[in-house]
C-alpha cells in the first residue's frame, strides 16, 4: 500500500537508516531536490518515488535518482542496470566538474573585476595627488608672483619719496633779483 509521506517526515524518518524498500510513490513531494534527503539512507536498495509533483517535473528521474542513490538494484518497480548506474554517474561527474569549471570562472571574474577596481582606485589616487601637486605649485607661483608685486611697489615708493637735491646756480639764477646777495 502506498504511504503518503510528506517531504517533512523523510527528514524525520532519516533515523530509519536499515530500510532497504522504500515506497515514496504518489505523494505530495514537490521538489525533486527533497529526494536529496535519502542519501542517508545507504542500505536502501528498491525506491519507489514516481507520481510525485517534483519527480515529475525532472527530465529523466532515474538517472537523477540514481544519482543521488546509486546503490539502487530497483527504481519505481524497475531493475537498475550497472550501465544505468555508469551513466548516471559519469553525467554526475561531468555536472561536478562543470560546475567546479563555473565557480574557477566567477572566482576568477570576481579577482579580475576586484583587481579593475584596486586599478581605478590607484589611478584615482594619482589623479588626485596630482592635482594637490599641482594646486601647490600654482599656489606657491601665485604666492611668489604676490611677493614679487609687493617688492615692486615697494621699490616704486622708494622712487618716489620727496628728496632734495642740491644744485649750484645757473648762470641766470646769479641775477640779483633771483638771487640774494651774498655780502
Amino acid at each position: 500500500a502506498t504511504t503518503e509521506i510528506y517531504t517533512e517526515q523523510i527528514v524525520g524518518s532519516v533515523r530509519c537508516v536499515q530500510e532497504t524498500a522504500l515506497n515514496l510513490g504518489e505523494n505530495k513531494i514537490a521538489d525533486f531536490k527533497d529526494f536529496k534527503k535519502l542519501l542517508h539512507y545507504m542500505t536502501l536498495k528498491a525506491l519507489v518515488n514516481s507520481g510525485n509533483p517534483g519527480a515529475d517535473e525532472v527530465g529523466d528521474v532515474k538517472k537523477e535518482t540514481i544519482m543521488i542513490l546509486p546503490q539502487l538494484n530497483s527504481l519505481n518497480e524497475e531493475e537498475v542496470t550497472a550501465e544505468e548506474k555508469t551513466d548516471a554517474l559519469n553525467e554526475l561527474d561531468e555536472r561536478i566538474k562543470a560546475e567546479e569549471e563555473r565557480l574557477r570562472e566567477e572566482e576568477e571574474e570576481r579577482r579580475r573585476i576586484e583587481e579593475e577596481e584596486l586599478e581605478r582606485k590607484r589611478q584615482e589616487e594619482e589623479e588626485e595627488q596630482e592635482r594637490r601637486r599641482q594646486e601647490e605649485e600654482e599656489a606657491r607661483a601665485a604666492q611668489e608672483q604676490n611677493q614679487e608685486e609687493e617688492e615692486e611697489v615697494r621699490a616704486d615708493q622708494g622712487q618716489n619719496q620727496d628728496c632734495l637735491l642740491y644744485t649750484s646756480p645757473s648762470p641766470r639764477d646769479r641775477q640779483k633779483s633771483r638771487m640774494p646777495s651774498s655780502a
